[in-house]
């Protein structure tokens, strides 16, 4: 199991993403389109430490500024709606 990590780990992060939208694409059933979603690396790149705790906080923080940028668009787009049906 440590040699396989080991080797994970070592790995190119270009082939990583690869070997992933391999598998997303034909055993997971995946589409490009939502391939073209994915975020990675999850937590950005701009922080380098990889420790588990770093790489979940910079994880939530991605997850919350995307849940508030779509709340907000939602936000607008009800604004929007509203004043259209009133003005």
């Amino acid at each position: 199991m440590r040699c396989c990590a080991k080797r994970c780990r070592e790995e190119k992060p270009d082939k990583k993403k690869a070997t992933f939208k391999n598998w997303f694409l034909k055993s997971a059933e995946g589409t490009e389109a939502e391939f073209a979603r994915l975020v990675s690396p999850i937590g950005g790149d701009a922080v380098k430490d990889k420790r588990p705790p770093v790489i979940a906080a910079l994880a939530a923080a991605e997850i919350m500024t995307a849940l508030v940028n779509e709340s907000s668009s939602a936000d607008r787009q009800n604004i929007s709606g509203h004043e259209a049906a009133v003005g």
